[in-house]
Parts: structure tokens; sequence; C-alpha cells
């Protein structure tokens, strides 16, 4: 569905709406799955999982952590030119 977006191959503005309404649906859903799990992460931080106490500094780290993890990296190709 993403390659019909950015390669404009629709028949009509209705099918392009309906594609692009879905993939916000799956971003959205994605988002909040992430934010559930920073959420949860961060929680674990301050019940001292391990860690005896928790720092910004650590909590920094751990949100960089879930983001190279998680987060995709866009390639060239995907970037609007």
């Amino acid at each position: 569905m993403e390659a019909r977006i950015s390669s404009g191959k629709f028949s009509s503005v209705d099918e392009f709406a309906v594609a692009a309404a879905g993939l916000y649906r799956n971003l959205n859903s994605e988002t909040e799955e992430l934010r559930e799990e920073i959420r949860c992460r961060l929680e674990a931080l301050d019940h001292g999982d391990g860690i005896e106490t928790s720092t910004p500094e650590q909590k920094e780290a751990m949100l960089m952590r879930i983001k190279q993890e998680r987060l995709p990296k866009l390639s060239t190709q995907d970037q609007c030119e």
C-alpha cells in the first residue's frame, strides 16, 4: 500500500483516501504500542528493576535505546524529494 501511495498508482481519489486512512490507522496503532512500551520501561526504572536509582540520564538513555530498537531508520529512498 505504501508503495502505491508513493508511486501515485491509484484509479481514483477515493481509492487514495482509503489507502491513506489505512496507513494513518496503522501509524497510530504503532505509536500507541511504542508509548505503552516506553511507559512500562520507565515504570520499571522507577521501581528499581535492577537499577538502584532512576536518574533523568537513565531515563533518557532508556528512551534512546527504545528509539533505536523500535523506530525504523528512513533510507534516502523513503524520503521525499
